[in-house]
């Protein structure tokens, strides 16, 4: 069937424009973006090289120690064994972050993640170690860097409750990790702080009692002495 005139314009434009048409390029990345990458890559290796050597070292955890605290006192929970929590902040949640925590699980370094801004806000319901890793501190050529780690032992789900208060405790370590034939050996510092928190709330009676006893303080110490004043006194020998 010949083709008519229009017919014969229609397909040249078509392929006209067909002809004309750009296949778009790969999306490049700036330089900027393979620098995060990097830089990304590098703080994952350096936490995963000090989780290594606090498994390695055997450090007792915080949650382990106010375990064990409970038990030579026989109060508050009792059990042979707490979990290490990596705590995250939701702001830092990322593909390459929840990717690393899943290996570090696998090696039994840490048991779960949890993200939230606090060890409060977690789910847990056990005495449980979490873990806060600092930004890793780089010299100038990157080659090395100091780490912190914070260590919050305490039961979220006790702290929430109004079954009475729930003791546990903190410490903060540093560490020092060092670029070695592209492995990261690590080693701790010296110092470091520790204490111990108290978290939970009382029954309602037992929380009015602790209240009458905090107002009968306040008045016994805002109230004038009846002697007040200076005294002289001579001291013989029987």
């Amino acid at each position: 069937m010949p083709y008519s005139a229009t017919r014969i314009v229609r397909l040249a434009l078509l392929l006209a424009g067909l002809l004309s048409c750009r296949v778009p390029h790969p999306a490049t990345v700036s330089k900027g973006e393979h620098a995060a990458e990097a830089s990304t890559r590098r703080t994952l290796g350096v936490w995963a090289a000090v989780l290594r050597y606090r498994d390695s070292v055997r450090t007792p955890s915080e949650a382990q120690i106010s375990l064990e605290v409970n038990r030579l006192t026989r109060r508050g929970e009792q059990r042979s064994g707490a979990p290490d929590v990596l705590l995250v902040p939701e702001a830092n949640r990322s593909r390459e972050l929840s990717k690393s925590i899943g290996d570090w699980i696998k090696l039994q370094l840490v048991s779960h993640a949890c993200y939230a801004e606090s060890a409060e806000a977690c789910p847990d319901s056990v005495m449980t170690s979490f873990i806060t890793l600092s930004p890793p501190a780089y010299n100038s050529d990157s080659t090395s860097a100091t780490i912190e780690i914070a260590d919050a032992g305490l039961n979220p789900q006790a702290c929430r409750d109004t079954l009475g208060l729930s003791m546990g405790g903190f410490i903060q370590r540093a560490y020092e990790a060092r670029l070695s034939a592209g492995t990261w050996r690590v080693s701790s510092l010296p110092g470091g702080m520790s204490g111990t928190t108290v978290c939970g709330h009382y029954p309602p009676a037992e929380q009015a009692l602790h209240d009458r006893w905090d107002r009968e303080d306040s008045t016994v110490l805002h109230t004038p002495f009846p002697f007040a004043g200076t005294y002289q006194f001579t001291l013989t020998s029987l």
